[in-house]
């Protein structure tokens, strides 16, 4: 104990800040993970008029015209991604990102409280949480849970600075109600997880504001917010349904309590069993070294099971040591509003917050590590609304010497992954396309070396300009020189990487009218590799020439 009050909170701050921020823009070095660039297939609707998988094999569902308010963001991502198509850029906007995000919540801890030792002790918590081993890589992924993290940030940060607008209240209200609604919908445009934080995103606008003359505003947005949450729910349960193939089925079931018995009419016994799979422990161990993380994102092998065991089993007992005081705080506060006496809005935000998170983990059987960028940030969140006010002289105390050890546990571990993941992670200045050994990863850097060699593999085959190309399977690399190309299949759910019941590629294909095949020659299965044509390390077909012969 005598460490951690020894050391100053200002420097430890500083210290802790430093670290984060550099484990941050060291991530530029991170391989692009296949999800980041599969999300982005995933959403083309500003491109080809519908979102789609990966495939269409699951039915016609997949192909989905998303509702009228998410239109903004498909042609947001359809401008970068198409004014920017190279992996770099993909990395480059994580970083971007999240850093974004860190601003964000740096601006929260200043709002939430003029005491400026209790900023640094909420900024203590809340970025010593989020530094812990591999979290600051995690957090540059370009996937869905970046934008909604960064939503859910900046909607609580209007709610704090709306209620510190007492001079204009009816203004206030209308802007910062606006202002919500709109971060909802960016946030339901993204993915079904968001769905959770609706009550999150309503108790924000509830509390943006008070008076009679406030209510109209709030009452408006609230109504939006809960109608475009109605709405995205049935569009992501809609499409993400597989009736048309029962393997893809089985394989989402085994990922998914909801698709074992929601959807099998298994009601009561789904909710018994969703609510004894809640739990944060799996998450947290997600953001520790593993010696084979998920789909290789990182290289295997780099760590053995004791530093695994010992510094999972630290990050854990931290984790439960912050969440058991959050509560503690909360309780006196919960108690007062069950009384009727007060209603503690930083405590009604701190539940829905730690709820939504904890939430999501409910239908969960397989943990990835993405899940870990939504639910433990949005706990965090909650555990910062949770440490506002003053709790006590024994629960002060407690809370100043956490937050310390949090700060330096943060600081240790994420000191301990670079040590163990650095080298390797260097090694992405010298690679370009896919890696070796890293199965569903893709250098960041390089692309420029490859864009040529795609270009004139394609030609080979008699594939020319993207925007001409319809149903063209392409790979995680090939993705961008033809991303312009119209509905394009991705080699994951064709050549059967995914468990799917395609066993005829081609026959597959040809039954969706598609232009033909660019992708990486060790992709594909011998008997269409042999009909191919190859270029260097890539690999096309053209099934459009039924003649069509491969290159001497």
């Amino acid at each position: 104990m005598r460490l951690a009050t020894m050391i100053t909170a200002q420097g430890l701050r500083n210290a802790l800040l430093i670290v984060f921020v550099a484990s941050l823009l060291g991530g530029m070095m991170l391989p692009v993970y296949t999800d980041e660039i599969g999300w982005r297939l995933q959403e083309r609707a500003a491109l080809d008029g519908v979102d789609k998988l990966y495939s269409d094999i699951c039915g016609p569902n997949t192909l989905a015209v998303p509702p009228w308010f998410m239109w903004p963001v498909r042609y947001y991502s359809a401008f970068w991604n198409t004014a920017f198509p190279d992996p770099f850029y993909v990395r480059l906007s994580g970083v971007f990102y999240a850093l974004v995000w860190t601003g964000l919540l740096f601006a929260l801890t200043k709002t939430l409280t003029s005491d400026r030792d209790r900023q640094i002790t909420l900024q203590l918590v809340g970025f010593g949480l989020m530094t812990m081993g591999v979290m600051p890589l995690l957090l540059i992924w370009s996937r869905p849970e970046q934008p909604i993290l960064l939503c859910l940030t900046a909607a609580l940060l209007t709610q704090a600075v709306a209620t510190r607008s007492a001079d204009r209240k009816q203004l206030c209200a209308w802007l910062a109600s606006a202002t919500i609604l709109a971060l909802a919908v960016v946030a339901f445009s993204y993915h079904l997880k968001a769905i959770v934080l609706t009550p999150v995103f309503v108790a924000c606008i509830i509390l943006a504001a008070k008076g009679k003359r406030t209510i109209l505003p709030r009452a408006i947005a609230v109504a939006a917010v809960c109608y475009a949450g109605a709405v995205s729910f049935r569009y992501w349960t809609e499409r993400l349904k597989c009736p048309d193939d029962p393997v893809s089925a089985a394989l989402f079931a085994k990922n998914n309590l909801g698709f074992t018995g929601l959807m099998d009419g298994r009601f009561l016994e789904t909710v018994q069993s969703m609510l004894g799979n809640i739990g944060l422990t799996r998450l947290v161990l997600r953001t520790s070294p593993e010696i084979t993380p998920t789909s290789l994102w990182l290289l295997p092998g780099q760590v053995d099971y004791a530093v695994v065991l010992s510094q999972g089993l630290v990050q854990l007992i931290v984790w439960a040591a912050i969440l058991g005081l959050g509560g503690t705080f909360v309780v006196p506060t919960l108690w007062s509003s069950v009384r009727g006496t007060l209603i503690n809005g930083r405590t009604v935000l701190a539940i829905m917050l730690v709820g939504a998170g904890l939430a999501w983990t409910a239908p969960l059987l397989i943990v990835n590590p993405y899940e870990a960028v939504f639910v433990l940030p949005s706990i965090m969140l909650g555990l910062l609304s949770a440490f506002v006010h003053d709790g006590g002289r024994f629960l002060e105390k407690a809370l100043s010497f956490l937050s310390r050890i949090c700060a330096m546990t943060g600081i240790a571990c994420a000191l301990s992954a670079w040590i163990i993941y650095g080298p390797s992670l260097a090694q992405s200045f010298g690679r370009s396309g896919d890696i070796a050994s890293q199965r569903f990863s893709v250098a960041p850097f390089g692309f420029h070396t490859l864009r040529s060699e795609i270009e004139a593999t394609a030609e080979l085959c008699g594939i020319g300009r993207p925007k001409y190309q319809r149903r063209l399977l392409v790979d995680d690399v090939t993705y961008f020189m033809f991303m312009e190309s119209r509905m394009p299949e991705h080699e994951i759910a064709v050549l059967g990487t995914r468990d799917n019941s395609i066993d005829d590629p081609i026959a597959y294909l040809r039954s969706r009218n598609s232009s033909g095949i660019v992708v990486g020659c060790h992709l594909l299965p011998a008997d269409i590799r042999a009909k191919s044509v190859s270029y260097g390390r890539i690999c096309c077909l053209n099934l459009r020439d039924e003649n069509a012969q491969p290159a001497e």
